[in-house]
């Protein structure tokens, strides 16, 4: 969340994504994760997977510069 927020503050680009482990593969307390993210790079919070993405918060450079990422 604080690199996400220094970041903004900062006017870079970035999504900050918060996901949920699949149903068969959740154990203990690690269900849920997030991650800060800029250009589909992974700069902080990088865990091995599956993720299901629940939200998408922000948006990275690209789509910040109309690049259309499809």
């Amino acid at each position: 969340m604080v690199l996400s927020w220094t970041l903004r503050k900062a006017a870079i680009g970035h999504a900050l994504v918060i996901a949920v482990r699949p149903p068969a593969l959740r154990e203990g307390s690690d269900a849920l994760h997030a991650w800060v993210e800029i250009d589909g790079t992974r700069l902080i919070g990088d865990l091995p997977g599956p993720w299901i993405e629940l939200v998408r918060l922000g948006q990275t450079s690209e789509e910040t510069s109309g690049v259309d990422r499809r």
